[in-house]
């Protein structure tokens, strides 16, 4: 009977859809065992708040101020870190190199509170005055703030901000499950096993956490299934590049993911996609690289690409306790088991999606700080995500052919990713493992 209810829950597409907006959303809300407003937790987010505050408030990229208007109590870098201490992560140009916040000052542990109690900058002996007269810009690509810009323009001055900005990373999160259900439509005829893979997808992965985050990775999410959805269902090198092309404000390298279905229109012999997608991305690099020269002076990134041991990212993002996909999410062990059939059954598009997994993979790999800083899990590599694990779903559809220890193992695995990952999404330890939160690692 239960089993029975079951299935026709999951066979109703409105049904499961609104069950999951509403499972990703209402994690924002929690902080650990506190309830309340949305606002960020740490990491590289209060940065990208800062730049956000900037171009809402200020109408420019110039932070110094927004940095410390922050340490004075503001709400620029987030409710959390209002009056606290906060290192500045800025960069500048200046005599033919970058300049960091480090290059210019000691460690934040050494800063002192001046007469009124609020944080000051010490600045390292012998620095260049030029130095400390430069404006400051953000470490990071502005492209989060540019593209969330028009959507949180009424709540510019008020402190409603920051819950707005996560509320617009839950919104890409969701709206990123329809592209990937669309997508999976392709494939699996089945609502059961479609609306079924979704769910343990979004839920029994990284990506719950992510979207009640607002880092990068919640919107490259979105855009990734927008231009494979573009791609694969619509036929449309143009919407699938300009959808690469968000994505390249916010992180260039994302545009290997580009490449499979680029050979893929090729090797049908359409060149028009192939050309439209290539445009869409060129014109995108062009604004990114002007931003950088309307800045900085140079088309230079102040975050270049500089490559780690891959094989040490590799072994890391799938197996390493803290950052590795296999131990937050066991539930793809079943997943890669499956691939060499989804690939048999979907066989080019099937290689597209994974293509695209795979190189995003390898580039991750590459980078020194694969596991992505203080942060949940695999961070770097939760945008492709769905693109590995869409062979959950010729696994599912298997299911009635298993023998009862495989039935239980699965189930295991399942449950076993789904509460790792709502640990998570409750806002649990950062850089370990969901368990620590047994042990009383609530931030």
């Amino acid at each position: 009977m239960t089993e029975s209810w079951v299935r026709r829950f999951l066979a109703n597409d409105k049904r499961v859809f609104v069950l999951l907006a509403l499972l990703l959303f209402f994690p924002l809300f929690f902080h650990g065992w506190r309830f309340g407003i949305p606002y960020i937790k740490g990491g590289d987010e209060p940065h990208y708040l800062v730049i956000l505050n900037t171009l809402l408030n200020d109408g420019d990229f110039d932070v110094r101020n927004n940095y410390q208007a922050a340490r004075s109590g503001s709400f620029d870098a987030g409710r959390k870190y209002a009056g606290k201490l906060i290192d500045p992560h800025i960069a500048f140009f200046l005599n033919d190199r970058f300049y960091f916040w480090w290059d210019i000052y000691e460690d934040p542990s050494t800063w002192v509170r001046d007469k009124d109690g609020i944080l000051n900058p010490t600045v390292k002996p012998g620095v260049d005055p030029k130095v400390l007269e430069a404006r400051r810009f953000p470490g990071h690509p502005v492209g989060i703030a540019l593209i969330l810009a028009p959507f949180l323009w009424p709540f510019r001055g008020t402190n409603y901000i920051e819950p707005a900005a996560l509320v617009m990373s839950w919104l890409a999160v969701v709206f990123g499950a329809y592209f990937f259900r669309r997508i999976l439509g392709r494939f699996i005829q089945d609502i059961f096993t479609v609306n079924l893979t979704t769910l343990l997808v979004f839920l029994g992965s990284p990506i719950w956490p992510y979207a009640r985050m607002f880092f990068n990775e919640s919107f490259l999410l979105f855009f990734v299934l927008g231009a494979y959805f573009f791609a694969l269902q619509k036929n449309s090198g143009l919407l699938a590049g300009i959808m690469i092309g968000f994505g390249i404000l916010m992180k260039p390298v994302i545009v290997v993911v580009a490449l499979p279905f680029f050979w893929f229109w090729l090797a049908r012999r359409d060149k028009i996609n192939a050309l439209l997608l290539a445009l869409g991305c060129l014109l995108f690099t062009s604004v990114y690289l002007g931003l950088n020269l309307d800045m900085f002076g140079t088309i230079a990134s102040p975050s270049p690409f500089k490559f780690g041991n891959p094989l040490l990212g590799a072994y890391g993002l799938l197996f390493y306790w803290k950052h590795g996909l296999l131990v937050f999410s066991p539930i793809a062990l079943y997943v890669i088991f499956y691939w060499k059939r989804f690939l048999k059954e979907g066989k080019a598009e099937a290689v597209v999606l994974l293509g695209g997994f795979a190189l995003y993979f390898l580039v991750m790999s590459c980078w020194w700080c694969w596991w992505g800083g203080w942060c949940f899990g695999p961070r770097h590599i939760v945008p492709v995500i769905p693109l590995l694990m869409i062979a959950l779903a010729p696994a599912l559809r298997d299911y009635p052919h298993w023998n009862t220890g495989k039935k239980r193992l699965f189930w295991t695995l399942c449950v076993l990713s789904l509460v790792f990952n709502a640990m998570g999404a409750l806002d649990g330890y950062w850089d370990s493992h969901p368990l620590t939160l047994l042990m009383g690692n609530v931030s």
